[in-house]
């Protein structure tokens, strides 16, 4: 999950407005995914990419998802949208395969989205994408399914049909220790502000993030890198996967195609600053 909100252009629209729009973009598929790559710092080898949803009006602005993706998540379109997301991933996972990039998508949904027909719609996405390669939910806002029980079933049925599961957010709210051992996760994502801490906090928690999520087992990824300065101090306290404005800005399909596809998916200076131009 992002969480960056300083790019110009960014405009606010009203509740009203926005509930009056809602349905009509989801249903005509004025949404759109921009991709941002999952980077191994060792390697330099983009191994996963996030999508993270743009909703472009009629002037071409884009409305800051943080505005709108809570009304969408409170409104009656919530399981509309929890279809488009996934069915979004399974889509441009299929398109990236095509292209000959072999990398997991990851696309974003919180606990309070899921719901009792998604096995049924798993089981159509995998026959109506066959091309499709990994996928991945990053599930987000554990605390707000009170029954662990249906989390649980919910990341069954994901397992189920091959999809791997993230736990997002890391240290925010009950996205925490609690959640990495009562469920079956794959990966943990930690949050921004883990970044932000003084030197020794910050290294004492990466230290152990990285010594717990080895011994269970888990994939970690470390969001929100957008220094040169985090990414070396990363490294050198043995985090080897990052994402972030540093590395690329979430970008349109076509245009991480263009700027990754005669690299072979390894990130360099070059498209580094294609990416964030």
């Amino acid at each position: 999950m992002e969480r960056n909100h300083t790019n110009a252009g960014l405009v606010r629209v009203s509740e009203n407005m926005l509930n009056r729009l809602i349905s009509s973009h989801i249903c005509k598929g004025k949404l759109e995914m921009f991709l941002q790559p999952q980077v191994n710092i060792l390697t330099g080898k983009i191994i996963g990419i996030e999508l993270l949803v743009r909703w472009v009006n009629h002037l071409g602005k884009s409305i800051e998802p943080h505005f709108f993706l809570p009304l969408i998540r409170n409104s009656k379109y919530k399981a509309k949208f929890s279809q488009w997301v996934l069915e979004e991933a399974f889509r441009v996972s299929e398109a990236l395969c095509i292209e000959g990039f072999n990398v997991r998508v990851a696309c974003n949904l919180d606990a309070s989205e899921m719901y009792s027909g998604i096995e049924f719609f798993l089981h159509k996405l995998r026959k109506e994408y066959p091309k499709a390669g990994e996928v991945e939910i990053e599930v987000t806002e554990v605390g707000h399914l009170s029954d662990r029980k249906n989390l649980e079933a919910y990341i069954e049925c994901f397992k189920k049909h091959g999809i791997k599961v993230a736990l997002d957010d890391f240290g925010t709210g009950l996205n925490n220790f609690d959640a990495v051992f009562n469920y079956d996760i794959d990966k943990v994502k930690t949050d921004k502000k883990f970044l932000n801490l003084n030197v020794e906090v910050r290294e004492a928690f990466f230290s152990s993030i990285c010594s717990i999520t080895e011994k269970l087992g888990l994939d970690l990824v470390v969001e929100g890198i957008e220094t040169t300065s985090e990414l070396i101090a990363l490294q050198e306290l043995g985090v080897t996967t990052v994402q972030g404005f540093y590395i690329s800005k979430p970008i349109p399909f076509k245009d991480f195609v263009s700027s990754h596809k005669n690299s072979l998916g390894i990130i360099n200076e070059e498209n580094i600053a294609n990416c964030n131009s």
